[in-house]
């Protein structure tokens, strides 16, 4: 996917979310000073955006923010929500559980009424538990893993309550291809993957990820084996090919 095409989803994405979203919040901060002299506005509503600074992410700041004001911008114009203005504000949190930093600072600093992002899903993991405490909404077209999507996070006792996942996942993947395999009776199943591809998506383990996720769909089905094996790029032709007759001959060919 091109970055202008997730930009242009993800304005019309947090567009449709905030309609809905923002008045069922119905908060409202009095003119008060933060422990840091923040002062905050009647009002306003606080938007924090967590994604990475670096540009080589399929969603960074510099990406995503053209988008989210672009749309706060076009709320106003169409004054969907007379008498509330938006306050936006932004944090790296790089690719990995060491973003979760970057959430709490911004909670220490000034209110928040939402956050969006983050995307990379070892951020988006703590990130969506501690806000759940917080009761803060964390909007993202992130969260991919399976994990995100096992169970109901409308029930308060889900560890992603305040979890509002705006596109695909790896859940839709198995259903996916399970629904292939149901409709051609297909029993066998070798997933061969690549650790770490698609880099720009998500730092380390993408793969992995997407292939637990149908594997965990396909281990349930009556009657259906299921192999998964990770593919070594570093191998030479004929270590590749050796692994290959191995691995997939004519039992899965």
């Amino acid at each position: 996917m091109g970055w202008q095409k997730l930009v242009s989803m993800t304005s019309v994405s947090v567009f449709i979310l905030l309609v809905f979203l923002v008045p069922s919040l119905g908060l409202y901060y009095a003119c008060e000073k933060t422990p840091n002299n923040f002062i905050a506005e009647n009002n306003t509503i606080y938007a924090m955006l967590l994604l990475p600074e670096n540009n080589s992410y399929i969603a960074s700041l510099g990406k995503v923010a053209p988008a989210i004001k672009l749309t706060f911008d076009e709320i106003n114009k169409r004054d969907i929500l007379p008498g509330w203005k938006f306050n936006l504000s932004m944090k790296d949190t790089g690719c990995d559980a060491y973003g979760v930093w970057s959430a709490i600072e911004a909670y220490i600093e000034r209110p928040i009424d939402v956050f969006f992002g983050p995307y990379c899903d070892y951020v988006v993991a703590p990130v969506a538990r501690m806000l759940k405490f917080m009761k803060i909404p964390l909007v993202t077209a992130g969260a991919l893993a399976y994990d995100f999507s096992r169970y109901d996070r409308r029930n308060p006792k889900s560890e992603y309550h305040m979890l509002v996942k705006t596109g695909w996942s790896f859940d839709g993947l198995g259903h996916a291809v399970k629904k292939v395999f149901d409709k051609f009776n297909w029993n066998q199943s070798n997933l061969i993957y690549v650790e770490n591809g698609r880099e720009e998506v998500l730092k380390d383990h993408y793969c992995s990820l997407a292939s637990k996720g149908v594997f965990d769909f396909l281990q349930y089905r009556r009657n259906c084996s299921v192999q998964s094996n990770k593919l070594n790029l570093q191998w030479t032709p004929e270590e590749l090919k050796t692994w290959m007759k191995k691995t997939i001959g004519v039992d899965y060919a």
